[in-house]
């Protein structure tokens, strides 16, 4: 019976110990540090050195290939990928393309994932609701411009996001890391003829024409006072509520998340989406310039392959004059007739100096009888006698 009690109570313990806080984990922290990070946010600080309203350091790195990056927010690390087929139609929306977003929860993250944690977890869902909510929901992407042959083929863009590092606002981080591989994805062309869609993929790609998507900026409450913004992992241990707020790249709300928690007052609502609106258009500019640097990357490395071409006669360019050509031949022209012996000097029967050290004899070739002499000549620098009667030794 004792036996029975330990592993209930031991399971209500790991379950309660599991249970999401605004579906997302809390680390455990100890009395006293969260002492000293309530103490931080009471002197207008924070463990970090960042101020309430103050975002982590954010980082992109794009992939080698088109559609995939790595978005760091500080230690939060989130990598996406994009993939494009051709697919037959969902029989409910068949003038429709299918786009999919799938979000991988790594054990390497944090070290409370002891195993991977599957898909339909709390917090895969509320970070893959969120990217929905972003690209379909604001209607950012239009399922529309993936059919290629109404009923029959469309187009499948498939996002997969996983999480490296986790310490705190997946959310943010991962919108972040699917927006920017949207953006530096570009699609195969695709052509129709005779009712057969071909995939050109020796083409130049096609970037996707994304409208205005919204990125996510969340706000952790602590006291109902304190707004901060970009929590930590750590500060998840002190915060009561959690807004999530999704703003465009004109600074405009385009929708307000929040789930459980207290009641909020409207001027923390309002102070929440001035900030955001500071925070949004910042990271837009942001992601826009790490994406035009490497455009303009790949069209520098794209020239480089091709340079050799230009160095070339008639590639790119106009025929030299006659002039010119010639002026460029004088030089060898001119060695090779330095090298050639003077006809004045064989005329006289003059000989060159490295004549006059060579010592060699000349060998004595015998000759069968009722051979021609003519053959024995050949090959030795005589004079031909080809037309002359044959003489026999």
């Amino acid at each position: 019976m004792d036996l029975l009690y330990t592993l209930s109570s031991t399971y209500k313990e790991r379950k309660k110990k599991n249970k999401p806080f605004g579906m997302e984990h809390k680390r455990n922290v100890c009395g006293n540090q969260r002492q000293f990070l309530l103490e931080c946010m009471n002197h207008g600080t924070r463990q970090d050195h960042r101020s309430h309203h103050q975002c982590r350091r954010l980082n992109i790195e794009l992939g080698a290939m088109l559609g995939s990056c790595v978005v760091s927010l500080g230690d939060t690390k989130v990598g996406a990928a994009v993939t494009y087929a051709l697919v037959e139609p969902s029989s409910e929306t068949p003038n429709q393309g299918l786009l999919e977003f799938f979000v991988v929860l790594s054990p390497l993250a944090d070290p409370s994932w002891n195993r991977p944690l599957p898909r339909n977890h709390p917090l895969g869902l509320q970070i893959m609701s969120a990217i929905e909510r972003s690209v379909k929901g604001s209607g950012a992407l239009d399922p529309s411009l993936l059919v290629i042959v109404p009923g029959r083929t469309v187009g499948s863009l498939r996002v997969d996001v996983t999480v490296l590092h986790h310490d705190g606002n997946l959310v943010d981080c991962s919108v972040l890391a699917a927006y920017t591989a949207l953006r530096h994805f570009r699609k195969p062309e695709v052509s129709v003829k005779n009712g057969e869609v071909t995939l050109h993929k020796e083409r130049d790609p096609i970037p996707f024409s994304l409208g205005h998507m919204p990125l996510s900026i969340s706000f952790g409450i602590v006291g109902g006072k304190h707004i901060v913004a970009d929590p930590t992992n750590d500060e998840k241990s002190i915060i009561n509520d959690v807004v999530h707020l999704s703003v465009n790249s004109q600074g405009e709300l385009c929708g307000l998340y929040k789930l459980g928690g207290t009641a909020l007052n409207q001027t923390v609502l309002e102070r929440c989406a001035s900030i955001a609106h500071t925070k949004a258009i910042r990271w837009h500019k942001h992601v826009t310039a790490v994406l035009a640097g490497d455009e303009a990357e790949r069209k520098a490395l794209f020239r480089k392959q091709f340079e050799w071409a230009k160095q070339r006669v008639g590639v790119g360019k106009e025929d030299p004059p006659a002039a010119a050509v010639v002026e460029a031949l004088r030089p060898t022209v001119q060695t090779f007739l330095d090298d050639v012996p003077d006809e004045e000097t064989k005329g006289k029967g003059l000989k060159d100096d490295d004549d006059d050290d060579d010592d060699s004899v000349e060998p004595v070739v015998h000759v069968p009888t009722g051979v021609p002499l003519q053959a024995e000549r050949v090959g030795r620098g005589a004079m031909d006698a080809w037309d002359d009667d044959d003489e026999t030794l």
